[in-house]
């Protein structure tokens, strides 16, 4: 008997916890800090950037990286905006854009087209209800047009 009573009592708080869900959103823009970041994977031309980093739920951080940039992309004249979330392999990846810079110069024009992406890894993501998710993918996939963080909630287990 007492060990049925055990067993019954593991089934009830697993199903508890398996019933709890947690829920989060992309980290807003001014939440995003960036620091100087090398890559030494990649030749010199190409291995300058920043590290991207934004509190995250449960003391985690997201993060993400740029190179063959001199611009951090967080400054007021791109405008950065979430445009996208998606579900990946446990990860929820947030992609940012915003406007693109054009600066005569010679011998060519400088042209800086801002885009930040960070992912974080969570415990079975899935789409909250009521949200804007289409499968695995929230916003404007490949687009430029910003989205609500609200409208691509999702849930996850802690």
């Amino acid at each position: 008997m007492t060990i049925k009573v055990l067993f019954a009592g593991i089934a009830l708080l697993t199903a508890a916890n398996i019933a709890h869900a947690e829920m989060a959103t992309c980290p807003a823009v001014s939440s995003i800090k960036a620091t100087p970041y090398t890559d030494p994977d990649l030749p010199p031309d190409f291995n300058q950037g920043f590290k991207y980093e934004a509190p995250g739920p449960g003391g985690q951080m997201w993060e993400g990286q740029s190179t063959a940039t001199s611009e951090t992309y967080l400054e007021p004249k791109y405008n950065l905006m979430l445009v996208s979330a998606e579900m990946i392999h446990g990860k929820i990846l947030c992609s940012y854009g915003g406007t693109t810079q054009r600066e005569n110069a010679e011998p060519v024009n400088n042209v800086s087209k801002p885009y930040v992406q960070l992912g974080l890894p969570f415990n079975n993501p899935k789409a909250a209800t009521g949200t804007a998710w289409k499968g695995t993918s929230c916003g404007n996939q490949g687009g430029a047009v910003s989205i609500d963080a609200s409208q691509c909630t999702f849930e996850y287990q802690p």
